[in-house]
């Protein structure tokens, strides 16, 4: 990840090789990176590396404690949705006063970008912790961050998680209907003039 803000931080591509040599990288290595770079998986990368930071920086604000942090990096028209319901910016700072992680384990990283002022991340988070002073089970979320370009800063306009259920497969019947018979035949629809029907 140290890599992705250097490439990010480089103006030139000449400086870059250079201080990518100099850190004592694998003149291979290097090149690897000028052709992720030249194809275009370098920007890629980079802008999908920054929208994990951005993401796991709220997070950390969450751990610290610091919802002044926290309220900082949320944009004035910020929603959250819930299970427990759709949350304003400042219910969204309410509600993270309750919540105590204490473990965050997150993948699954997805980046959709929507312009060059706004982008959605999405992945999976896995979290032990504590809600209102009691510990909960551990328990494994979809979330998604929508993020927005304000005045040259990356602000969160949106968030929200599902919680992972894992779905029982249906009991198998006891009773299996029987096979079309090869010498039926369905009947056939009639065409009609309205292609909407058709």
């Amino acid at each position: 990840m140290a890599l992705a803000w250097l490439f990010l931080r480089m103006a030139s591509e000449g400086e870059l090789r250079q201080q990518l040599l100099e850190r004592g990288l694998d003149p291979r290595a290097v090149r690897l990176f000028e052709l992720a770079r030249e194809t275009g998986f370098y920007g890629k990368y980079c802008a999908l590396m920054e929208a994990i930071a951005k993401e796991k920086a709220v997070w950390d604000t969450i751990t610290k404690k610091d919802y002044d942090g926290f309220a900082a990096m949320l944009d004035s028209g910020q929603l959250e949705v819930t299970a427990e319901g759709v949350q304003d910016k400042a219910a969204s700072i309410t509600m993270v006063k309750d919540f105590e992680p204490s473990e965050t384990t997150f993948s699954d990283w997805k980046f959709l970008p929507i312009d060059k002022d706004a982008y959605v991340v999405i992945y999976t988070v896995a979290v032990k912790g504590k809600y209102k002073g009691k510990d909960f089970p551990p328990a494994t979320a979809h979330a998604s961050s929508a993020w927005a370009n304000r005045d040259g800063k990356w602000m969160a306009i949106y968030h929200q998680e599902c919680d992972v259920m894992k779905m029982a497969l249906p009991p198998a019947s006891a009773t299996t209907k029987p096979a079309p018979s090869p010498a039926t035949t369905p009947a056939q629809a009639a065409a009609t003039s309205d292609p909407i029907a058709n």
